[in-house]
């Protein structure tokens, strides 16, 4: 026999060994470690999408501990503007002194952070109003930012208040403006400068809130399928209709713009520029998202 015949059996004879070892052993394998992998794969596929529900769910429970505590800042402003609502007409001391001092629990407003995935659902494009919908979070920042300095501005009134009041005798149901004195003139400025500034805010905040509560449930819908999680989590519920919060929602008598300018002692354009919708000039129903 020939050496390359020898080698061409040798190779044949290798081949049926590999052919007996395959069916005898990798075979019968198979079948066991392509349904380990299915397994594996159908697994991770499974536990990825738990994954992403729990996570869905712990958004809306984070959205919803920042909406309780927006209804419960926004109750807290419709108190405040109960105690002078109907009351006010359009001169500005009238208003400084009719409004007393403002004796209100404000809740600490935070968290905004939590509610950073609604801007997956923010469809604003170029030229849109940053107000037009509430998957914006500038918007909501914007309000958060707000209402922590409408409470600063309310803290610094009662004090400007006790600070006028030491130039008012105890008692005195009138008073004219050259018995207060320079120093006391000052005290009045400041007091009603505050003031226009509290009914301004507290206008403009409570038909933000209003907004934000009445919307948020769309705009996180716009974010997340919220049906997968139902069994996990909910949107808290909001109920606007009110008719203490429709009452709350008419915004107060604008002042005489022109007696406040003479009081504040500044141009009357740049008053009403500066209290006029002091949040933003907008139609109720524009802050509706449907």
């Amino acid at each position: 026999m020939s050496p390359d015949t020898k080698a061409l059996i040798d190779a044949i004879n290798g081949l049926n060994h590999t052919d007996s070892f395959l069916k005898c052993y990798i075979y019968p394998l198979l079948p066991a470690i392509i349904s380990t992998l299915a397994g594996f794969v159908l697994a991770t596929i499974n536990f990825n999408k738990q994954e992403s529900v729990k996570s869905d769910a712990a958004k809306i429970n984070n959205a919803n501990k920042f909406i309780i505590k927006a209804e419960s800042a926004f109750q807290s402003l419709m108190v405040v503007k109960n105690i002078y609502q109907g009351r006010l007409t359009d001169e500005p001391i009238q208003r400084a002194i009719t409004i007393g001092k403002i004796e209100v629990y404000l809740p600490e407003l935070n968290g905004v952070e939590e509610l950073v995935f609604l801007a997956e659902g923010n469809n604003l494009r170029p030229g849109d109003s940053y107000n037009s919908t509430w998957n914006n979070i500038p918007r909501i920042s914007a309000m958060l930012g707000n209402y922590l300095y409408a409470v600063e501005r309310i803290n610094a009134r009662n004090k400007s208040r006790e600070e006028l009041f030491k130039h008012i005798p105890i008692g005195v149901t009138s008073f004219g403006l050259e018995e207060l004195g320079a120093d006391g003139y000052q005290k009045l400025k400041t007091h009603v400068n505050d003031t226009e500034v509290l009914v301004s805010m507290v206008d403009a905040l409570i038909i933000e809130f209003d907004s934000f509560l009445k919307n948020i449930s769309t705009s996180i819908k716009k974010s997340l399928n919220v049906d997968r999680v139902k069994h996990l989590s909910t949107i808290v519920n909001y109920n606007g209709n009110n008719p203490l919060i429709e009452q709350s929602l008419v915004r107060s008598p604008e002042p005489n713009y022109t007696l406040l300018a003479n009081i504040l002692e500044i141009d009357e354009n740049a008053v009403r520029a500066s209290f006029r919708n002091y949040y933003f000039d907008t139609d109720l129903q524009q802050n509706s998202e449907e």
